[in-house]
């Protein structure tokens, strides 16, 4: 696929960064070196506040530019240059229902541009909705390029223990048969699913967030 010139550049200063974080150990020392090449000078990094090891990076898109097209893209580049795996856990969180239909149309869509994209960039690939991420086995995980599109909301609220997400489930018990860790167990939710498997996370229109 051919994309255009600017979401081209997009991607390709996207995995630059994601190199520099490897190869620097610094988040911060990757995005001022990447800024500075794609800027001609370099920009304060801003870490998240409660994880700042975290590689954590925005990219701006003008209306209509494409986002989600690079979003999925961006895939296969967090794979190869920052995870170094085959298979990844993508949790792919947008802003509203219709945004999340959306989304999930465009990448079950054998005839979506997006779907082309990402399944021929990536091979083996699973999407899920949330209710379907509730019962996700281990060997979905571990087989395939999963990518979980859900509402902003699914996680956030002032009282977790009313989201479906953060409560024990028993469909879960199996990605936890060989970990000893209560740390890590946690209380066998989708949360603590989420958290072994070190997902990237897209974030659309993450300004308003």
């Amino acid at each position: 696929m051919i994309l255009k010139q600017y979401q081209q550049q997009a991607l390709d200063h996207l995995e630059n960064f994601f190199k520099l974080c490897k190869t620097t150990g610094s988040s911060a020392q990757a995005f001022q070196n990447t800024t500075a090449e794609w800027f001609g000078s370099p920009l304060s990094y801003r870490a998240l506040h409660t994880l700042s090891h975290v590689p954590y990076i925005c990219l701006r898109i003008p209306t209509g530019g494409g986002k989600t097209l690079i979003g999925g893209m961006a895939i296969e580049r967090v794979n190869r240059s920052l995870l170094f795996v085959q298979h990844s856990v993508t949790l792919w969180l947008v802003p509203s229902e219709p945004i999340r239909e959306q989304t999930l149309r465009a990448l079950k869509d054998p005839t979506n541009l997006l779907h082309n994209s990402v399944f021929s960039s990536l091979s083996d690939v699973t999407v899920l909705d949330i209710d379907e991420a509730l019962r996700v086995q281990p060997a979905i995980l571990n087989g395939s390029n999963v990518i979980i599109v859900v509402t902003m909301q699914a996680f956030k609220q002032a009282d977790t223990d009313r989201l479906n997400v953060y409560k024990q489930s028993g469909a879960l018990m199996p990605h936890f048969e060989n970990v000893q860790s209560p740390e890590i167990k946690g209380n066998h939710s989708f949360v603590d699913v989420l958290r072994m498997r070190h997902p990237f996370i897209i974030v659309d229109e993450a300004h308003n967030q």
